[in-house]
């Protein structure tokens, strides 16, 4: 546990802001962990973002936006709150309501909490690895339990900061019947395919975000909303498809 708390320490020294712009020096000292510190590393930073699973941490993030987040932007800002070290991560995980404060202590910027680029941990190295998904977190909560008023009782400081400029309702974006996916072609609703990793064979019932490789998908138990990639999906044969 402390190996990956002290790399991250000693790469946010050493990473100027903002840390996307500078991936390739968070790529590089990935690449230079031994196969034992890339092992604490990823479990450590998949923990992590599980302990930031939280619907009041996801209002925290909804807030800074002045909108509801998405997946990817959940899965930023919990990027970020690591980011900040172990400390951070453990009084936001027990106090999402302390971020303004604790912020203004360090002296941190909340214009653009987001970093994408540590995920960077979850594809290093050999063999399949996945971080949580950033939508699984409506597997123990959904998003549509909270409201605006929810949220000013549950981040009463952030609130008084934020809550003015925020919006609650988000028009919805516009879907697709079909999207052009690298490494399995064009794909449309009614167009089965394999998960390689778990859920077996499915069916696509739409892309909700025209442009994007987003799916919802029924397979037998259930319906998922997935990112399509070649990594994780197949087109499946026929035959498999109708067994």
């Amino acid at each position: 546990m402390n190996e990956f708390w002290t790399f991250i320490d000693v790469q946010r020294e050493l990473i100027p802001i903002p840390v996307d712009s500078y991936e390739d020096r968070l790529n590089l000292a990935v690449k230079a962990l031994g196969s034992a510190e890339l092992k604490v590393c990823r479990t450590e930073y998949a923990t992590a973002l599980d302990r930031l699973n939280k619907i009041e941490i996801w209002e925290a993030c909804s807030l800074l936006s002045g909108v509801p987040c998405g997946d990817s932007s959940f899965l930023y800002f919990r990027n970020w709150i690591v980011w900040q070290g172990r400390s951070f991560v453990e009084s936001i995980a027990s106090n999402a309501d302390d971020l303004l404060p604790l912020a203004e202590q360090r002296g941190i910027g909340l214009s653009e909490p987001f970093i994408e680029s540590l995920d960077l941990l979850s594809k290093a190295g050999n063999g399949f690895f996945e971080i949580p998904s950033a939508s699984d977190f409506q597997e123990r909560w959904n998003w549509q339990d909270s409201s605006a008023g929810k949220i000013a009782v549950d981040l009463p400081k952030l609130w008084a900061v934020y809550g003015q400029s925020f919006q609650w309702e988000l028009p919805a974006p516009p879907s697709s019947q079909e999207e052009e996916i690298p490494g399995l072609g064009l794909l449309r609703v009614g167009d089965v395919v394999r998960h390689l990793f778990g859920y077996g064979v499915g069916t696509i019932v739409s892309f909700p975000i025209a442009g994007s490789s987003i799916a919802a998908i029924d397979f037998a138990n259930e319906q998922k909303t997935m990112h399509i990639a070649s990594q994780y999906f197949e087109r499946p044969k026929a035959t498999d498809a109708s067994a």
